[in-house]
C-alpha cells in the first residue's frame, strides 16, 4: 500500500511540475489528475460509491455538497473539497469545516491537489480552527517519503479503526518557539497565459517541459536561455536558419546578421560555443512574440513552458482570462 502511495506522489508531482499551467486553471482537472489518484492510493476506491460518494449533499435541504465523501458501512467518515491547484485554501477551511459539523462528521479535509489539509471537526478541546489541523501536507515542498507518511492519517483502515494520528504526533510539524520568516510564495504560471505590459519585471526562473528549470534575470534571458534549450535537445537545427518571424524579423542566424537587410542584430548574443546568434535587442513584447514564434514553429507546447514569480509579483502583474 505505502508503495502504491509513494508512487502516486511521485507521478502527481511530475505533472504538477510539467502542466502546471494547465492544472492551475480548471477544478475538474485538478481533482481527476492529481486528487483522485491520492485517494485511490490511500484505499478510497473513487469508482465504488459504497466508499466514496461523488458530490455529497451536505444538507438535506440546500444544494450546498462537497466533492468527495468518504463512507464506511454507509457512515460518512471524512468530506473532502477539492480546489484547483494553487486556489488560496484557507479562505475555504471555515465552510467545510461548517458543512461537517452541521452533519455531525467528524473529519474534514480541504485539497488543491498539491496541499492537503485534513480537520478535526469535534476536537476534545475546542480553540482555533489552525489548532484542529491534524494534516498539513504540500507535495511539492516536502520528500516523497514524508508525504506518504504523513498522507497515511487519510489511509481508509485508519479512518475506519477511528485511531487517527493527531498533529500532537507530528503529522504537523510546528515550531512555536520561534515563528518563521513570512516570505511569499512563488507560483507557476504558463507562458501562453501571460501577456505581460510595458515595464513589467522579468521572472525569477523559467522551467521547461522536462522539469529544468533555469534562473533568468531580464526578458532578454528568455529568449537566450529558450534558444539554447532547443538547440540541445536537438528540436532546433542549422537546417532552420534564418528563423524569424517574417524576412524583415529574423531573430536567430548562423551569423549576427539579418539577411534580408543586411544589417548586423543590433545585441547579439552566441549561444556557447555554437554557430547560433540571437538578437537579443528588443522590448518585452518583442521578445515574448519571438519565443512564442519560436515554440510554435517548432511544434511545442507554450503551456510546458512555465515561468515563476512571487505571488506578491503576480498581484501586479497582468494575467490573460
Amino acid at each position: 500500500m505505502l508503495d502504491d502511495l509513494t508512487s502516486a506522489i511521485e507521478d502527481i508531482k511530475q505533472k504538477m511540475q510539467l502542466h502546471h499551467g494547465w492544472l492551475s486553471r480548471n477544478e475538474t482537472r485538478t481533482r481527476t489528475v492529481l486528487i483522485e489518484p491520492i485517494l485511490n492510493a490511500l484505499g478510497w476506491d473513487v469508482a465504488n460509491p459504497d466508499l466514496v460518494k461523488i458530490e455529497y449533499r451536505t444538507h438535506e435541504h440546500t444544494k450546498d455538497q462537497v466533492d468527495y465523501a468518504l463512507c464506511n458501512d454507509g457512515k460518512v467518515l471524512a468530506v473532502v473539497e477539492a480546489k484547483r491547484l494553487d486556489e488560496t485554501l484557507r479562505k475555504h477551511a471555515t465552510q467545510i469545516v461548517n458543512y461537517a459539523n452541521y452533519e455531525g462528521i467528524k473529519f474534514a479535509v480541504l485539497t488543491d491537489g498539491n496541499q492537503w489539509e485534513m480537520y478535526d471537526v469535534f476536537p476534545t478541546r475546542q480553540g482555533p480552527l489552525n489548532d484542529r489541523k491534524l494534516l498539513d501536507v504540500k507535495l511539492l515542498t516536502m520528500t516523497t517519503t514524508a508525504c506518504a507518511l504523513k498522507l497515511l492519517t487519510l489511509w481508509r483502515a485508519n479512518l475506519q479503526s477511528d485511531e487517527h494520528t493527531h498533529a500532537s504526533n507530528r503529522v504537523v510539524e510546528n515550531d512555536t518557539s520561534k515563528p518563521p520568516p513570512v516570505e511569499p510564495s512563488r507560483q507557476w504560471i504558463s507562458f501562453e497565459d501571460f501577456d505581460p505590459p510595458a515595464r513589467t519585471k522579468a521572472p525569477s526562473r523559467i522551467r521547461f517541459w522536462d522539469s529544468s528549470i533555469v534562473p533568468v534575470q531580464h526578458w532578454r534571458d528568455i529568449l537566450i536561455e529558450c534558444t539554447r534549450k532547443v538547440i540541445s535537445t536537438g528540436h532546433l537545427t542549422q537546417a532552420h536558419l534564418p528563423l524569424g518571424r517574417s524576412n524583415m524579423g529574423c531573430y536567430v542566424n548562423s551569423t549576427p546578421k539579418n539577411p534580408a537587410t543586411g544589417k548586423n542584430f543590433a545585441a547579439p548574443r552566441r549561444i556557447d560555443n555554437t554557430s547560433f546568434f540571437v538578437e537579443c535587442h528588443g522590448n518585452i513584447q518583442t521578445i515574448r512574440g519571438r519565443v512564442n514564434h519560436l515554440w510554435e514553429f517548432l511544434h511545442l507546447s507554450l503551456n510546458d513552458l512555465q515561468l515563476e514569480y512571487s505571488s506578491t509579483e503576480l498581484n501586479s502583474q497582468f494575467i490573460k482570462v
